[in-house]
C-alpha cells in the first residue's frame, strides 16, 4: 500500500483574498484584466480609511515577499520544528540569531501543535527597522498608485535596530488575520516571559510585541510559539546548522492545505 502523502498548510495571502472579493463585488464595473495594483487602487478610492488599518501592513509585507524571491520554507519534519522551538537562545543578546531571508513563509505540516496549540503557516519579515518605509510601505503605495504614500509612525530606536514581523491566519477565527511586530532588541526580554494566563499582564510591558490590542490568550500563545520557531531557525542559521534544498520534502509533492501561490520558490529545510 502506498504511503499517505504528507500534508502541509500554506499561508493564504490576505491581499489576494481581498482582491478576489473586490473583483466579485465590483463585477463588470471593473476590467476583468485589471492588475493587482489597479484593484488595490480602486479599493483605496472606495475605502480611504483602509490606509489606517492593520491590513495595510500585512498587504505591504506580502508584496515585499513577492518582490524578494517568494520563498516558502518546508520543514523536513515535525521533529525539526520541535528542535527549533526548543533551541537554546542567549537571552542576554539580540544578536544570537540570523535569519536566512528578509521575507519568507514557513509552511507547517498539517495538524502540528506546540503545547496543544495548532500552529498555522505564517509569513516572516525581518528588515532594518528604519527602512520600513523604503522597503515595505512605499513600494506597496506605488503598486496601488497612492501618490501620497502610506504614513507609518516609527518609534524611537537605535539606528541599527532590526524588526521582525509575523503574520498568520487565525486557525480558529472566522478568516481573521493577526500580526506580531517586534524589535529584535526586545527578544531577550520576551523569551524570558513564560506564556501562561498569569503572565498576560507582564507581557503588556512590551508594547512593540503586538500591533493591535485585545488579542486573546490563544493568539498571544501562538505568537510566542511562532517567535520561538523563528528565533530557533535564526540561531541554527547563525551556527550554520541548517541546510536548504530546492523543492518539497520527500520524494513526491505533499498535499497542500490552502492554495499555493502562482509563483514561489519552494525550499526544504533540514538540520545538518
Amino acid at each position: 500500500m502506498q504511503a499517505k502523502k504528507p500534508q502541509y498548510e500554506i499561508y493564504t495571502s490576505m491581499m489576494d483574498a481581498e482582491i478576489k472579493q473586490v473583483r466579485q463585488l465590483l463585477g463588470t464595473s471593473l476590467d476583468k484584466d485589471a492588475s493587482r495594483g489597479a484593484v488595490l487602487e480602486e479599493l483605496f478610492r472606495r475605502a480611504p480609511q483602509f490606509s489606517k488599518t492593520l491590513s495595510i501592513h500585512i498587504y505591504a509585507e506580502e508584496y515585499f515577499w513577492l518582490r524578494t524571491g517568494a520563498n516558502i520554507v518546508f520543514p523536513a519534519s515535525t521533529a525539526l520544528l520541535d528542535a527549533l522551538h526548543t533551541t537554546p537562545f542567549d537571552k542576554r543578546s539580540a544578536d544570537a540569531f540570523r535569519l536566512p531571508f528578509q521575507s519568507f513563509m514557513i509552511s507547517i505540516p498539517s495538524g502540528y501543535k506546540i503545547d496543544g496549540l495548532r500552529i498555522p503557516s505564517f509569513l516572516v519579515t525581518c528588515i532594518p527597522y528604519h527602512q520600513t518605509q523604503e522597503l515595505i510601505t512605499s513600494p506597496f503605495a506605488r503598486l496601488a498608485n497612492q501618490q501620497k504614500g502610506i504614513f507609518i509612525r516609527l518609534e524611537d530606536s537605535p539606528p541599527d535596530d532590526v524588526s521582525i514581523s509575523i503574520a498568520y491566519r487565525d486557525p480558529i477565527g472566522p478568516a481573521a488575520y493577526a500580526r506580531t511586530h517586534i524589535s529584535t532588541r526586545h527578544i531577550p526580554e520576551l523569551l524570558g516571559v513564560e506564556m501562561d494566563v498569569e503572565s498576560r499582564e507582564q507581557i503588556k510591558r512590551y508594547p512593540n510585541y503586538q500591533d493591535v490590542s485585545d488579542l486573546s490568550e490563544h493568539d498571544m500563545q501562538i505568537q510566542k510559539a511562532m517567535l520561538r520557531l523563528v528565533i530557533g531557525l535564526g540561531a541554527h542559521t547563525l551556527s550554520e546548522k541548517v541546510a536548504f534544498s530546492a523543492g518539497f520534502p520527500g520524494d513526491r509533492e505533499p498535499k497542500m492545505i490552502g492554495r499555493l501561490p502562482a509563483t514561489f520558490n519552494g525550499l526544504t529545510l533540514s538540520l545538518k
